[in-house]
């Protein structure tokens, strides 16, 4: 049995709709603003995109391919030293079984709302054309500082992607797309639509999206049949200046953007980056060191050059490649199944653009973006929207008419995962205020708020971590009565991921700021084990050490921080008490 065909071809298109304008949502005064809300509006895609019309389905080979992986990435989860975690995903990405399931949903819903017709099609190109008008929008509000989201985390513009080179890969993808349809169609609209998308991307800053977004542009016009001869030539060589101009053109306007062009500080610490991981991965070939461990894997690995390059307060929690991602998180096992994962949508998307000329826009967006994942990192902002187009892309025809039962499993399916990211969504709210009445030394309703986001996220001990961290600087600011509460925050993360480095420090400075220095000192044996190249730990532990009157040993710990960190005054300063 199926819907009514009127309603159910509106839900589709509102699923179509939805599905683009996701990468825009976000958690107004929320702590991490754009994950849960850009998932959340994609588990709503869903359900809208469950109850209405099957215009086809992802081929069988993948589904079967998606569910291998998924075994991989069970198996691998609980085989490492953190199950629950590995499952559920860490922050600030949470790629764990709920999130990755997502992420397929995301091409089913391609495949089945749009597929082979023309007309579903039609609309995701108009979606596509006004989403990337609103990122145009915002990125300009961005760079005048006058946006509705406040003021960036970073120097470059990440407007409502978070992240400057997620925007810069959204604006990419749907420029494919759109290149792809004026190709077909020659509309102005689609036209100018294109160029506010490459606009987006150079005011991005991001030299992977701005290099993606011309090959995608030139690969399209040579892919077309219809050109031939000289006038191939002409066409190729005045679509490649026209994007090549425009993109400098607004790159260079940008501060920020045109410092980027000519740097190569980012290359150097991809290469450093991927050295460690690559020991790493040797030592772990089987079953990697679990999904969403690397964050705690990687102190083991680290050097000094690595150090000076990321800083001594960042930890990162992926190795910025796809494949090495897929060989950390489950090994071999579940690399071989990434691999024959892209070769099915590489081969089945060829396949499909060379019989259907109107998909090869979603087609090269998707395969652009497994190119530029080679350098950069999963996320939600980003991947949703490619893993839809790569849906779209490799679909394959299937009965309008749905049994009832499906349906109601999708729908029961998308509303749980609806459920549950508004709680996560709700949950980010409560961490805002937390850490903004932290800020303010409001220690009572920063609590408060902690206490909140953990009981909306019960299963999530990041947040713990995050409110431990932030609790952890009124201590420092000597507030006594934050000590309780820094401790026990920091000793439900631990529970939960037991080698947190953040969680490690905040705990050692709460039980130093209660005058229990050997707890400290013990715990900060374990944390200098792991993290042997960052500094906090020898700090802390020589702290704890000068207060229990080991001069020799607090002397060694010091001189080894203000090794790692020159300019460290608290090290500097306890040097010069013992002197």
């Amino acid at each position: 049995m199926g819907a009514s065909p009127r309603p159910a071809e509106r839900r589709a298109t509102v699923a179509i709709w939805l599905m683009a304008l996701s990468v825009l949502a976000w958690v107004p005064g929320g702590f991490s603003r754009f994950v849960f809300a850009k998932l959340l509006v994609t588990v709503v895609a869903c359900l809208f995109g469950a109850l209405g019309t099957r215009h086809g389905r992802l081929p069988r080979r993948v589904v079967v391919v998606l569910i291998a992986g998924a075994t991989v990435f069970v198996v691998a989860a609980l085989a490492g030293g953190t199950p629950l975690a590995s499952l559920l995903g860490r922050w600030p990405r949470y790629e764990g079984l709920p999130v990755l399931g997502v992420y397929a949903a995301s091409a089913w819903l391609g495949a089945r709302s749009v597929g082979l017709d023309v007309d579903r099609l039609r609309q995701l190109v108009a979606a596509l054309a006004a989403m990337t008008w609103l990122l145009l929008v915002f990125s300009a509000l961005d760079l005048a500082h006058v946006s509705p989201l406040g003021h960036a985390a970073e120097s470059r513009d990440g407007s409502l992607l978070g992240n400057a080179t997620d925007q810069g890969l959204v604006a990419m993808m749907a420029v494919a797309v759109l290149a792809g349809a004026w190709l077909l169609e020659h509309s102005r609209w689609l036209l100018a639509s294109a160029a506010a998308g490459v606009a987006t991307v150079a005011i991005s800053g991001s030299r992977t999206s701005m290099a993606l977004v011309v090959v995608v542009v030139v690969a399209q016009i040579l892919a077309d049949r219809r050109v031939a001869g000289l006038g191939s030539l002409r066409r190729v060589a005045t679509a490649t200046v026209a994007t090549v101009v425009l993109l400098l053109a607004v790159a260079l306007a940008v501060p920020v953007t045109r410092d980027r062009l000519t740097s190569l500080t980012t290359g150097h610490g991809r290469l450093l980056l991927w050295q460690l991981t690559g020991r790493m991965v040797l030592d772990h070939p089987f079953l990697g060191v679990g999904p969403s461990r690397f964050v705690d894997a990687i102190g083991g690995y680290e050097t000094p050059a690595w150090i000076h390059w990321v800083g001594v307060r960042t930890v990162p929690d992926s190795p910025h490649d796809w494949i090495l991602q897929l060989l950390v998180a489950g090994g071999v096992p579940l690399l071989l199944a990434g691999l024959a994962l892209a070769a099915y949508v590489v081969l089945l998307g060829w396949r499909a653009g060379r019989e259907r000329p109107h998909l090869r826009g979603c087609y090269a967006a998707a395969l652009a973006y497994g190119i530029a994942m080679l350098v950069n990192f999963t996320i939600a902002s980003s991947t949703c929207l490619a893993a839809f187009l790569a849906g779209v892309a490799i679909a394959v025809p299937a009965s309008a008419a749905v049994a009832v039962w499906q349906r109601v499993a999708q729908a029961g399916a998308a509303g749980v995962a609806t459920i549950a990211l508004l709680l996560g969504c709700a949950s980010e709210i409560e961490l805002g205020h937390g850490y903004g009445a932290a800020a303010a030394g409001d220690l009572t309703s920063a609590v408060s708020d902690f206490d909140a986001a953990r009981a909306l996220r019960p299963g999530d001990g990041d947040v713990a971590m995050l409110a431990s961290q932030s609790l952890a600087g009124l201590v420092d600011d000597g507030d006594r009565a934050a000590v309780g509460p820094t401790e026990s925050n920091a000793e439900i993360s631990l529970r939960r991921t037991p080698d947190t480095y953040a969680s490690r420090i905040t705990l050692a400075v709460a039980q130093i700021a209660a005058s229990r220095f050997r707890d400290a000192e013990t715990e900060l044996d374990r944390t200098v084990a792991l993290y042997p190249q960052r500094p906090d730990g020898y700090l802390q532990r020589g702290i704890a050490r000068f207060e229990l009157h080991r001069d020799a040993a607090a002397r060694t710990d010091l001189e080894r921080a203000r090794r790692l960190e020159p300019h460290n005054r608290a090290a500097l300063t306890l040097l010069r008490k013992l002197r």
